[in-house]
């Protein structure tokens, strides 16, 4: 494991891009089809957008996690309540945020049900896929 501090950066990488690409089908299915102007990057998909916002929001709730809850390993988020209920909170509050920060209409224009809907279903399909197939590839572990 790639360790910085003790900071678990490799895993979290490996889950910010499950749960992004996760992000990007349910913002497919979800959200409003079209492109966004994305500062310092110009126009994308919303559901690239929504992939980096919810991959963004994965780290910033590892990140969470990692300093308020030290005993629970990254494949643990789910386990326990308040864990969990962190990690739902820092992942639609940090999409919301990107969102806003991104463009002001940007929020009103998805609806704060399709932002909190992409960012709880990316966030706990993502935490899933890490502790169920990641985490041992990651590792270099076997089952």
């Amino acid at each position: 494991m790639t360790t910085t501090d003790s900071m678990p950066i490799t895993p979290m990488l490996a889950k910010a891009a499950a749960t992004g690409a996760t992000a990007y089908g349910v913002m497919s299915v979800l959200g409003p089809t079209g492109t966004i102007t994305v500062p310092m990057v110009g126009g994308v998909s919303v559901p690239t957008f929504a992939a980096g916002a919810a991959a963004t929001g994965s780290v910033a709730s590892d990140l969470a996690h990692t300093y308020v809850f030290p005993h629970l390993g990254l494949d643990q988020k789910y386990d326990a309540t308040e864990s969990a209920v962190t990690s739902v909170a820092v992942d639609v509050g940090s999409f919301y945020a990107l969102a806003a920060a991104t463009n002001q209409s940007l929020p009103g224009e998805l609806g704060m049900a399709t932002i909190a809907s992409t960012a709880v279903v990316s966030g706990a399909v993502g935490n899933y896929l890490y502790a169920t197939l990641l985490k041992n590839m990651v590792e270099g572990t076997t089952a």
